[in-house]
């Protein structure tokens, strides 16, 4: 390992700031420097004891991650001339047919003109950062420095040069509150439903990731291996239940209810159903 920092870059003349390499690498474009980059009152007293380490590094911008899709145009169907192609299917004109063999004519008819009519088609797209906190205040502060920025390379201008360091950081300030009121607003809504908030969570860390299912080579195959395995999850559940344990009869004749008694049903609101409908997940129809 190298460390790179050669002097000091403390204000007692210590050596406390390095840049560590490994001595095979070229991560480092030259040797790092140390500067006093000034930063303290007029008297001259630093509001940091510590100097500056400035350095160059081999890297460049990452590039934006490519993900291959594939898609149907359904759209773009011609509906009256699909239609007709049902109707010439003559699998499908036989109703004397038992009803597996006519399930499975069905399918294979109808995959067939969905891919004479619909072909199956792939591409590559661009993942682009999602910014739902991107305000149209937030993109007029923003040109507004691109201007500044221009005039100031344009002139080279003191004058503008400060005008155009103003206007930067309005707008990281901004970004920043922007960003902090749009979650604020979501979390807030999420109220007290820990399902939604847990989500919401997960999505400010970014573990938002696609769905990935286990290594197979048949989509069938695959769903009736999630069927046994529910299925033998209830049968284990069941046969755990000792059956000879005698449950004691809550309904029998001396035990007196001094409870509430139910006499109606209040009907729903619909701010109750819509709230109901709205907390639902997804899964549920």
């Amino acid at each position: 390992m190298y460390k790179n920092v050669v002097g000091p870059t403390h204000r007692a003349g210590h050596t406390l700031d390095v840049v560590i390499t490994r001595e095979s690498s070229n991560f480092l474009q030259g040797s790092p420097s140390i500067v006093n980059s000034c930063l303290g009152d007029p008297l001259g007293n630093l509001t940091c004891d510590h100097y500056a380490v400035c350095f160059n590094v081999n890297i460049g911008r990452p590039g934006r991650i490519r993900k291959q899709i594939t898609f149907r145009k359904f759209r773009s169907i011609n509906v009256p001339h699909f239609i007709k192609d049902i109707w010439r299917c003559d699998e499908l004109q036989k109703v004397d047919t038992p009803l597996d063999e006519l399930v499975e004519a069905y399918n294979r008819c109808l995959a067939t003109l969905i891919n004479r009519h619909a072909p199956e088609k792939t591409k590559y797209i661009t993942l682009r950062p999602n910014a739902p906190w991107y305000t149209d205040r937030l993109r007029e502060a923003k040109q507004k420095r691109r201007r500044a920025e221009r005039l100031w390379r344009s002139t080279k201008l003191s004058i503008h040069w400060q005008l155009f360091r103003k206007q930067c950081r309005q707008v990281n300030k901004l970004l920043f509150t922007e960003k902090k009121t749009y979650y604020f607003n979501k979390i807030v809504e999420c109220g007290n439903n820990r399902k939604q908030l847990f989500s919401m969570t997960r999505q400010i860390m970014g573990l938002q990731g696609d769905l990935s299912l286990p290594r197979h080579s048949d989509l069938d195959a695959l769903a009736h291996r999630f069927n046994d395995y529910f299925i033998n999850k209830i049968n284990e559940i069941r046969d755990k239940f000792d059956m000879s344990i005698k449950f004691e009869n809550i309904m029998r004749t001396d035990n007196i209810f001094d409870g509430h008694i139910l006499e109606r049903f209040v009907p729903a609101s619909k701010d109750e159903v819509r709230e109901l409908i709205l907390r639902a997940p997804l899964l549920f129809c």
